[in-house]
């Protein structure tokens, strides 16, 4: 459902310039530092039942900030048998071959 002035999903909000959050990293079992992301809300729950605030943000975006980071790998819904491990140099090489 979207709203009838902006045509965006109800609970979203655009954000100006600039937007300072927090953000969570894990660990693996052998110590590596990891920034877990996922593909829906649902996969963030398998995760952390609880629930959590997150921000949505598109894989360019997300790549980029992971880069920033001191992590050394992003994990794509880690709960999944199908998850997927980004390491730095895929990011690097994703992001320098993607148009933008």
């Amino acid at each position: 459902m979207a709203t009838e002035e902006t045509g965006m999903p109800l609970g979203l909000t655009v954000v100006g310039e600039e937007l300072e959050v927090g953000v969570v990293g894990t660990h693996t079992d052998m110590g590596y530092a990891v920034l877990p992301v996922f593909t829906t809300e649902a996969r963030l729950v398998d995760w952390m039942p609880e629930g959590s605030p997150y921000v949505g943000l598109h894989g360019q975006d997300m790549l980029a900030l992971f880069l920033k980071g001191p992590w050394e790998a992003v994990v794509v819904d880690p709960t999944e048998r199908r998850s997927r491990t980004v390491s730095r140099a895929e990011a690097e090489a994703l992001l320098a071959t993607s148009p933008g």
